[in-house]
């Protein structure tokens, strides 16, 4: 009982330090969500479909000239429209180009382990000892990429709930209250952020916890 109690707790340690988020992390989730939450305010803005209600009107003649303004001049220059498509479509092919890379190094891998076999003596064939080994790797990454797809399939209510918020936070009169749900709309997006961090490390397997179950 005393051996098992130490073990025990290292293994709720090394559970609670692969799904507690870092300081660094919960920093960049809440930069992350602020920038969301600020481009969509002003993409209302600049669209003509909502302007902070809790502005007045000196405010809020200079939000349109001074930033309002600007930004529309931005958004219709064709060459920041050319260079905003050619970013897109970069990040676009670099996902399918490791998409593709993942693909062919797990088949390599296979191919290699399929073929790294040992024969002693006549009639017994011995694999490579780490052929079951990449077998689960490969289960497990093919079950974790399921479970990214589904998780960002079901997460689309609350994207549209978030954004939604946005749009009750713009007209609110009261700058507290559309503090208070922004607030609340930029932890619903660290909380996504952060599963979908949980998600590719364990993809990944970038987790102690993992390396000792399946190595």
């Amino acid at each position: 009982m005393e051996e098992s109690t130490p073990q025990r707790s290292s293994w709720l340690t090394l559970l609670l330090h692969s799904f507690v988020p870092t300081t660094v992390g919960v920093i960049i989730y809440l930069a992350l969500a602020v920038v969301i939450i600020g481009v969509h305010l002003l993409g209302m803005s600049l669209s003509g479909t909502a302007y902070p209600a809790s502005f007045d009107d000196n405010v809020l003649q200079g939000y349109a000239n001074f930033v309002i303004q600007p930004l529309s001049t931005l958004a219709n220059n064709q060459i920041f429209n050319s260079g905003l498509t050619i970013i897109v479509w970069g990040v676009a092919g670099w996902v399918v180009c490791a998409i593709v890379a993942a693909i062919a190094g797990a088949i390599h891998d296979w191919r290699n382990t399929e073929k790294d076999i040992t024969i002693p003596q006549e009639g017994v064939v011995v694999r490579h000892p780490l052929h079951r080994n990449l077998i689960i790797r490969l289960l497990w990454r093919l079950f974790i990429g399921m479970a990214i797809i589904l998780y960002t399939a079901g997460i689309m209510p609350v994207i549209r709930y978030c954004f939604g918020n946005d749009v009750v936070a713009i007209q609110q009169s009261s700058y507290v209250t559309s503090f208070y749900i922004s607030t609340f709309t930029a932890l619903v997006w660290v909380a996504m952020f952060h599963v979908y961090v949980v998600l590719f490390r364990l993809y990944m397997l970038r987790t102690r916890l993992l390396g000792e179950i399946i190595y």
